[in-house]
């Protein structure tokens, strides 16, 4: 089947050789090009480049633009189609693509020339299969675009523009949202408070699938009561996240400690909940109600000290727990790192609305709590309810800024990035000049797989050159991925892939450097959290403005854009952004010890007046409980 069909082709031309709605102009380009991404070399696509550029820069589209990218994707049509016996459907091209960012042997590919000229084509001829394939190509179908850095290419294109957007990309600082500086952190509504005022004793059982929920919590508790924290209890023991060795001995050591009882009140959990440490069982109302009756009776039986408070990190299990909560005439409380119907059956509307009747019935006879500003927002808008925040702080990683490794960035990237270090690597090729002499960098970090996947998948995960400060490493390389161990890197480049990471909490608690990216594109998830809308409420949402978008659509670049005005990545002190990889090699290859330090004092300090706020907060939880 062809790509393109001639007499469709030629009306296109006709009808529209002026299209003014395409305002998508890349002010910002790499000083030198890429051949990975700007196919140097390769004639034909670089006068395609040339041409459509020059229109876009223009605000027309001609005739020629639109013959070049149609003869080119004709010509390479067999090599931008899907292979169905390609992973991921993934095609030649994109393989070449990656095969080259990685070291490999390749044929010669333009990826980013083949996206260009189908959304050129799709765009102007209202195709909507050509701009899907055009996504495609940039890894949209399964690997969560992990080939997209158009920020670092020559070519005319934007993934938000791909998918709909049509946003000019402005030249200087760029935020997602649309302004050139940073926003005040966002401040939560206070809890209520209580006369009361001496703690005391606390026994605390909680319930969540997430380690670092969980262990924020009972940290929390154990700052704020010391040894009036009696006894603790984790009804679920199986947790994540994998990549975390020993959570035991990680999230739960130290003074707070790790409970492995077990008894028929953990049975029941793992009896409904038996991977809770790899996959997010949903749930309908029938094994809902199910496990509240099996919790009541098994809590009845259990030997361990009677909860003065029952802590919920899941909202699903906030409803489980609620009976019980009742049954022992304690204090239920919620703190949600995740959206409302996170492990709810969601194709049950059934079970979404008594699961969303259920959370608005507890907002009101206990305490629910979210971990940031942004599921705040959300939990407003699905529910009619405001329900306070307090940030996530991280003690539980017992780890601070030792910059041990003062020559190495340790990237966080996203777990299906397998082309960013290779790619990373490209650029810096470019950027700095070649040299034949090697020097040996003060301390090591120990690494496994000599700057390839140790596991084999012939991915790079370490980037450097002889002429550039730092050696870029992704966690995939390291023996070591403790807390302490990541403490010690210089920096770390934390390329997000959900709007609440709890990983950016840890390193802002570490007070590691951190830098982050500026574009919009790096924001446009595939979480699926789509998935979770819907609203529950008929009320007007008061925080969210975006009257024709959700909060919960994290691919649509309007959304995103408001999304970002509630997440803390553009709002704290001290984080430092990037607007493309290659300008991240320029601010690193300036960035010495002294702005280390510097930039550690700026997130110490708010780290430690948002750590006061905090505990007051959960002070006033513990005095409503006892």
């Amino acid at each position: 089947m062809s790509l393109v069909d001639d007499s469709t082709f030629l009306l296109r031309v006709t009808t529209m050789g002026h299209m003014t709605g395409l305002t998508v102009i890349m002010l910002l380009l790499p000083l030198k090009a890429v051949p990975l991404l700007d196919c140097t070399g390769q004639e034909g696509w670089a006068t395609f480049r040339e041409v459509l550029t020059r229109d876009l820069s223009e605000g027309t589209i001609s005739s020629e633009a639109l013959g070049l990218a149609s003869d080119l994707v004709q010509h390479h049509e067999a090599d931008i189609l899907p292979d169905d016996t390609l992973p991921f459907r993934a095609s030649g091209m994109m393989i070449d693509f990656w095969l080259q960012a990685n070291g490999h042997g390749h044929r010669p590919q333009c990826l980013y020339g083949a996206a260009s000229a189908l959304w050129l084509l799709g765009d102007v001829g209202g195709d909507q299969r050509m701009l899907e394939l055009a996504d495609h190509l940039l890894g949209a179908s399964g690997t969560k675009r992990n080939l997209a850095f158009l920020e670092d290419s020559q070519w005319p294109l934007s993934v938000s523009a791909l998918i709909g957007d049509g946003r000019p990309l402005h030249n200087g600082p760029l935020f997602p949202f649309g302004e050139t500086s940073l926003r005040q952190p966002r401040v939560s509504p206070p809890i209520a408070p209580i006369r009361l005022v001496e703690l005391g004793p606390m026994v605390v059982w909680e319930a969540g699938v997430h380690a670092s929920l969980s262990a924020e919590v009972l940290n929390m508790l154990k700052l704020v009561g010391g040894t009036r924290l009696q006894g603790r209890r984790r009804l679920i023991q199986r947790q994540y996240p994998r990549w975390l060795p020993d959570i035991c001995g990680q999230l739960y050591s130290g003074p707070i400690g790790c409970d492995t009882h077990r008894d028929s009140l953990t049975e029941v959990f793992e009896r409904y909940l038996p991977d809770s440490d790899t996959t997010n069982k949903e749930l309908n109302w029938e094994t809902i109600e199910a496990m509240k009756a099996d919790t009541v009776a098994a809590a009845l039986r259990a030997s361990a000290p009677k909860p003065d408070m029952i802590v919920c990190t899941v909202p699903v299990l906030c409803v489980v727990l609620s009976d019980l909560a009742v049954t022992m005439d304690v204090l239920l409380v919620g703190y949600f790192g995740h959206p409302a119907l996170f492990m709810v059956n969601r194709e049950d509307t059934s079970t979404k609305e008594k699961v969303w009747s259920a959370l608005v019935d507890l907002s009101k006879r206990g305490i629910l709590i979210t971990s940031d500003p942004f599921l705040s927002m959300q939990y407003e808008y699905q529910l009619g309810v405001s329900l306070p925040f307090i940030r996530t702080h991280g003690l539980y990683t017992h780890a601070t800024y030792r910059p041990l490794y003062r020559h190495h960035i340790l990237v966080w990237d996203r777990p299906h990035d397998t082309a960013l270090t290779g790619t990373i690597q490209h650029i810096m090729e470019q950027l700095f000049d070649a040299s034949e002499e090697q020097e040996q960098r003060g301390p090591q970090p120990a690494i496994r797989g000599g700057g390839y996947d140790p596991d084999g998948q012939g991915f790079r995960t370490m980037a450097g050159h002889v002429n550039f400060p730092y050696t870029l490493v992704t966690r995939k390389a390291l023996e070591d991925t403790s807390y302490r161990a990541m403490s010690q890197f210089q920096a770390v480049v934390l390329f997000p892939y959900d709007m609440d990471l709890v990983t950016f909490y840890e390193f802002y608690s570490m007070f590691t450097p951190l830098f982050m990216p500026s574009s919009l594109d790096k924001y446009l998830f595939f979480q699926n959290h789509k998935s979770y809308d819907g609203r529950f409420t008929k009320e007007a949402p008061v925080q969210w403005r975006g009257n024709s978008t959700s909060p919960f659509d994290e691919g649509n670049p309007s959304a995103v854009r408001e999304i970002l005005g509630f997440v803390d990545y553009f709002s704290l002190p001290g984080i430092r952004y990037f607007s493309s990889i290659a300008d991240l090699l320029r601010q690193l290859d300036h960035f010495n010890d002294s702005d280390a330090q510097s930039t550690s004092a700026k997130m110490r300090d708010f780290f430690h007046e948002e750590l006061g706020r905090s505990l007051e907060a959960w002070r006033r939880v513990w005095l409503r409980a006892q």
